[in-house]
């Protein structure tokens, strides 16, 4: 699902960014760990080739302002189902990720449980 090189963010979401640079070992993790997923195994060798291994050292994470359970709705249709829509059509995938049906529940659910917490 890479669309373009994974170290480049455009400048809204890096300024919000935490970015971690990978030591040797856990960068080499990261990539055995991607790399042993069959289903997307070539696409990860493919990236790595355009790409190069340096362009996978960083993780960045970006925090979310969530203020109750509607926030997290989505308008549209997420590029990750349209992707993973693509790759069932070529048998590659058998079923889509999608934010009805998976995504959504799941935030629904930890929305309730924090919640009841607070």
């Amino acid at each position: 699902m890479l669309s373009g090189k994974p170290d480049n963010f455009p400048a809204p979401f890096s300024e919000q960014m935490i970015c971690l640079p990978l030591n040797d070992d856990a960068l080499a993790r990261k990539l055995a760990t991607a790399q042993a997923y069959d289903e997307i195994a070539a696409e990860v060798n493919s990236a790595i080739e355009a790409f190069g291994i340096e362009a996978f050292r960083i993780e960045c994470f970006s925090r979310i302002h969530v203020r109750g359970k509607n926030d997290c709705q989505m308008p549209g249709t997420p590029f990750y189902e349209q992707y993973g829509e693509k790759k069932v059509a070529s048998g590659l995938f058998q079923q889509v990720l999608r934010y009805r049906e998976h995504v959504y529940p799941l935030a629904e659910t930890l929305w309730t449980y924090i919640k009841r917490l607070s």
